[in-house]
């Protein structure tokens, strides 16, 4: 069996034309983590353009991918959140170092070219935030930058956001997630027609029972040609 580099994980699924789906490996080409704690002010050493999530190789064939696709709506999913959050409520920032958040030159390559590229409606589907979460993808590393896609996450199933208070308090400072819940468990469905993409944010009353309801907590939709999402 393959293993180490040679395994590779990253692949893409294509339904018809009317989703391709680039499915992301950022673990095992990524590079170290800048040293410091995971939440800190991006230094010059964040910025190295050398510093990479998914590896040259990877990254080549995600945007060739996207720039030769035919399909309606062109899907990125991936490990963690794409879009730049500051969770330093008022003056200063910090980033999450795990995050796309830490390697701001690479995001810088993406979010330029699906802002010069334009390939159609680019959808990215991230986790491991441990919350729901809906936002507005932007150019480089401005929350209030131009818009080049949508980011949708599903909560965790059971496991608890740890630091939930310091997003909910850092919110204010980052106008693009349009939707934020870190305070309850659940997961995300999609259903994907021609003409639109519907997010719905699922939520469980109670995780530690078996039959505990589940409810729909809110529901978001892109539409075809139109960049961003809205409440439906």
């Amino acid at each position: 069996m393959p293993s180490g580099p040679s395994m590779q994980l990253y692949r893409r699924l294509a339904y018809g034309d009317l989703a391709s789906l680039s499915l992301l490996d950022t673990r095992q080409y990524r590079t170290p983590q800048v040293d410091g704690p995971a939440f800190q002010p991006n230094g010059p050493e964040a910025y190295d353009p050398s510093r990479t999530l998914t590896g040259p190789a990877q990254e080549r064939w995600l945007l060739d991918g996207l720039a030769s696709s035919s399909s309606r709506w062109n899907v990125v999913a991936q490990q963690v959140y794409l879009a730049a959050i500051d969770l330093a409520p008022g003056p200063g920032q910090a980033f999450n170092t795990d995050k796309w958040d830490g390697y701001p030159e690479a995001r810088g390559r993406i979010t330029r070219f699906l802002r010069d590229a334009k390939p159609r409606n680019p959808v990215v589907l991230s986790g491991d935030v441990h919350a729901a979460m809906v936002n507005d993808v932007t150019v480089d590393n401005a929350p209030e930058g131009e818009v080049v896609a949508t980011e949708l996450l599903g909560s965790s199933i059971s496991s608890a956001k740890g630091n939930n208070a310091q997003f909910e308090a850092a919110l204010p400072e980052n106008p693009q997630v349009r939707y934020y819940n870190g305070r309850q468990r659940g997961y995300l469905s999609c259903t994907v027609t021609p003409d639109t993409w519907t997010a719905d944010l699922w939520f469980v009353d109670d995780v530690r029972l078996a039959d505990s309801p589940v409810r729909r907590g809110a529901s978001y939709v892109v539409r075809d040609g139109l960049l961003g999402a809205v409440p439906a």
